[in-house]
């Protein structure tokens, strides 16, 4: 059967919680999770979620709010939005996805398994999805969707979770903790080391922050299983150490790169996936117009991700849309507020003509009141 393919991207939102108020770590964690294995799956996504993640000047909220999510969906020309909810309780986790759409939402994905089986759940509703906008699941679909799995168990998730609240908190110590804990649940563990050595470069300075980044490069390179970011973590790392004048950290990252290609089962979904990441950065960029496109390289090197860049601005595209429509029905304060909000990211990720667009809309709003 030809597999027919959905024009647009899948804009994957944060997924809220319908149970225990102990669990709402989750749902950025699940979202990623899904958007990982669909990236693999071959669907182009924007991970929005990520903005939960952005440690950068602009504090604004995410879009955890689900009407902020319909409204998104009006700048997404062509586009999807995928959303969720998760519920558990004390032996079963159920997992329902939804597409968001301006007129509601709509049911995709509901499946259910044991706490000590979330792998095997996410990879079913990962092929729902996936099977809702490309057609059929082949085997080797499949096949790649298993591959990409970050931890087998749910508490070493909720440890990791741990380590972004200390981070935030800019508590080194509690970052150390947690991922100690996060990686005597599951050994195989990636992430928690990447968390910790970029906190620690942001608390504790370069020097110890080389000191983690050998650690985690240690950690790849011993791995038993094949880990699917490997060499994305590698090259990030590398292209860092670069334009840092790090030269025994790029050594060290060569070495760890070399040694992750030559095991043929490491590498293959490891490769794989950097290159489907490459591809999926490539698509949502041309989201940007040309002169927001030239300052994510500037984004970049402050540590954004392109998905973090491209999301903001259809937050900010969306809020300015609001604004102009508040702004025709008389609604001053609620236009001032969402020019605000659109106005504080163009001033980091915003052409002229976005820039100005916020500008006039706030001269506008008070000048009506």
């Amino acid at each position: 059967m030809e597999t027919k393919r959905t024009s647009g991207f899948v804009a994957m939102m944060p997924f809220g919680q319908s149970g225990r108020t102990d669990l709402d770590w989750f749902g950025v964690n699940l979202a990623r999770a899904l958007a990982d294995k669909l990236i693999a799956a071959g669907l182009d996504v924007i991970s929005c979620y990520e903005l939960a993640y952005t440690r950068q000047e602009i504090h604004t909220q995410t879009l955890v709010n689900w009407e902020e999510q319909i409204r998104v969906s009006e700048v997404l020309h062509g586009g999807h939005i995928v959303t969720g909810s998760y519920l558990i309780d004390d032996k079963r986790i159920r997992i329902n996805a939804y597409q968001v759409r301006d007129t509601g939402f709509s049911l995709i994905a509901k499946e259910e398994d044991t706490l000590d089986n979330p792998a095997a759940l996410l990879d079913r509703v990962s092929q729902r999805i996936v099977a809702a906008f490309g057609g059929a699941v082949s085997a080797s679909i499949r096949d790649r969707i298993a591959a990409v799995s970050a931890t087998q168990g749910l508490p070493a998730w909720q440890a990791l979770a741990q380590a972004w609240t200390a981070w935030a908190a800019k508590d080194l110590e509690g970052v150390r903790v947690a991922v100690r804990a996060a990686q005597e649940l599951d050994p195989e563990f990636h992430e928690p080391l990447d968390i910790l050595a970029r906190a620690t470069a942001e608390l504790d300075g370069a020097e110890q922050a080389k000191i983690a980044r050998k650690a985690q490069l240690t950690h790849l390179m011993s791995a038993a299983k094949p880990y699917y970011r490997a060499l994305v973590i590698i090259d990030d790392v590398l292209a860092q150490a670069q334009r840092n004048g790090a030269n025994d950290l790029a050594a060290d990252c060569l070495k760890a790169r070399a040694a992750v290609q030559r095991n043929l089962d490491k590498a293959d979904i490891a490769q794989y996936y950097q290159q489907r990441l490459a591809q999926v950065d490539e698509e949502i960029e041309l989201l940007l117009d040309e002169d927001e496109s030239k300052r994510l390289v500037v984004l970049r090197d402050r540590g954004w991700t392109t998905a973090q860049a491209v999301s903001l601005y259809l937050l900010a595209n969306s809020w300015l849309q609001q604004g102009e429509i508040n702004l025709q029905i008389g609604r001053y304060a609620a236009a001032r507020a969402y020019g605000q909000r659109a106005d504080e990211i163009y001033a980091s990720l915003g052409s002229a003509k976005k820039r100005q667009q916020a500008k006039k809309l706030l001269s506008a709003a008070p000048a009506a009141a």
